[in-house]
């Protein structure tokens, strides 16, 4: 009888505990805009030149609208003949499947991941989702490639305001690559 109501308090204690976890721990998907670059950047005082403007409510025109903000909010001038021309690309996709450019690997360990598989984890509270967001800056005269910034996030869910600070990442770190 004693082991019994042993057995129920410790159900009840770890019952608290995964509770308490639940409640306290919070959901461990996110992982912040991280931005890795190449290219001598994007000097001040230099206009840029945007594409035209896709269809309203995809995330690429989502994307779109935030480089325009963040662009505007660091004072960087958006013209039609900018002297730099803009490209970008985002994707959204279920964060549990990678992302690569390796055609011809062989096994798992010969992969050359772009984005690692992300595992659901056991306080996850949603189906994990990478956004990967991509910035390409290109010398109108002579075509030549002068910033390159890519960056990715997870999170539950991507609000506007994420493309915000996903734009915003590229634009600071286009503009810091330039030494003063």
């Amino acid at each position: 009888m004693l082991a019994l109501a042993g057995e129920a308090r410790n159900a009840a204690r770890r019952a608290v505990v995964y509770a308490s976890l639940m409640a306290l721990g919070g959901c461990n998907v996110a992982a912040p805009f991280t931005v890795e670059s190449s290219g001598i950047g994007l000097p001040q005082r230099v206009a840029v030149a945007l594409p035209p403007m896709p269809a309203e409510g995809s995330d690429h025109a989502r994307l779109a609208q935030a480089l325009q903000r963040a662009f505007a909010d660091s004072s960087v001038a958006v013209s039609p003949d900018g002297a730099l021309v803009a490209d970008y690309a985002v994707s959204v996709s279920a964060a549990e499947g990678g992302q690569t450019a390796s055609v011809s690997a062989t096994d798992a360990a010969s992969v050359q991941w772009q984005a690692r598989p992300r595992s659901a984890r056991p306080f996850d509270r949603c189906q994990a989702q990478r956004m990967r967001a991509t910035l390409l800056l290109l010398d109108r005269v002579s075509g030549q490639l002068v910033y390159r910034g890519e960056g990715e996030a997870v999170e539950c869910t991507f609000p506007d305001a994420a493309f915000d600070s996903a734009a915003k990442a590229l634009v600071a770190d286009a503009l810091k690559r330039i030494a003063p």
